[in-house]
């Protein structure tokens, strides 16, 4: 029976985060859940082992039943003559890891088990790192802090700086890179790239040019992040005690962390807004930091204020009474 070759293709953004990686560079896949990344990683295995001598790729996984089902989808897309193999806790008896990476083309395994491996004494359960060519991380944002991804990572990464021996190209997945808790862009900013150091990532890799036809394909809607730009004009609403009240601000060139004047006292106040959440079309302001002319900081908590920003593309700060203030 002839597999039929649509199994194996791939859709045009899907080539287009899967270059680099076929170039043989680190990189991260990022693409919406159902978008198709593991039919792309199993492409870059394919390729991978059509033509890299000795090649022998591993897939981790966080999860028992992603072994099941990264292997049905590795499977649609290799042919018979590649040997793959799956590893996770819940198989009972088994050959050692080590035996099975030796005499299998492809491994799909949970994490723990390579750890395992990779710290046991046992011939027959040891492995290297160096006994891969390809190393494809599932759920690529959980490698960080003391996570199992990050412990097999940190190895990878010593033994790079040591250049003691040849290391595999890594293919992370992700469907969300994440901000890793950072309630500030340059907080997000500084957890993507220790994701990416710890990945030892050359880029993350998302559709650019193929965008349109990734969100004509993909069955949940595409999250975008951008870097947002102020409007001259914003319209703020917010609510009081005594009900809505709308108030028109200008803001032109004014940048976060400007100044603040008080109509009142004719001084620049400082003032920086922590938020609880930031979920459109509704801001909730956790609390405040208002920084007087003479450098006192005083903090105010607005637990049950929203923001209510229909047309919103970026509030960083506010004051308690709009009416006495201006921001430059």
């Amino acid at each position: 029976m002839i597999r039929s070759d649509s199994r194996r293709e791939l859709r045009p953004y899907q080539w287009e985060v899967i270059m680099p990686a076929l170039e043989g560079r680190n990189i991260i896949i990022w693409l919406p859940t159902g978008a198709g990344k593991t039919r792309a990683a199993a492409y870059v295995a394919k390729r991978h082992l059509e033509t890299v001598d000795g090649a022998k790729v591993v897939v981790l996984v966080n999860r028992v039943h992603l072994v099941t089902q990264h292997c049905e989808e590795f499977s649609r897309m290799l042919d018979k003559r590649w040997a793959i193999t799956t590893l996770s806790g819940d198989m009972g008896p088994r050959a050692g890891f080590g035996h099975l990476a030796r005499s299998h083309d492809l491994l799909i395994c949970t994490a723990e088990l390579l750890q395992m491996a990779l710290t046991s004494p046992e011939e027959e359960e040891h492995v290297e790192l160096n006994a891969f060519s390809l190393l494809v991380v599932d759920e690529c944002h959980h490698t960080h802090k003391d996570t199992v991804y990050n412990i097999i990572l940190s190895r990878y990464l010593q033994h790079k700086l040591q250049r003691t021996r040849p290391l595999p190209q890594v293919l992370g997945l992700t469907a969300s890179p994440g901000t890793g808790g950072a309630s500030t862009l340059d907080g997000a900013i500084d957890h993507i790239l220790q994701l990416c150091a710890n990945l030892d990532t050359w880029r993350i890799m998302s559709p650019q040019n193929y965008r349109p036809q990734l969100q004509e394909h993909s069955p949940q809607p595409c999250k975008q992040y951008n870097l947002c730009h102020r409007r001259s004009q914003v319209r703020i609403y917010y609510t009081v005690s005594r009900g809505p009240v709308v108030i028109d601000r200008t803001f032109k060139d004014w940048k976060p962390g400007g100044a603040i004047h008080c109509r009142n006292c004719g001084e620049a106040w400082g003032l920086q807004m922590i938020y609880k959440s930031v979920k459109l079309p509704a801001l909730k302001v956790r609390s405040m930091l208002l920084e007087t002319p003479r450098g006192r900081v005083q903090a105010k908590k607005w637990s049950r204020v929203p923001f209510l920003v229909p047309d919103f593309d970026y509030l960083q700060h506010c004051t308690q009474n709009l009416s006495d203030f201006t921001l430059d």
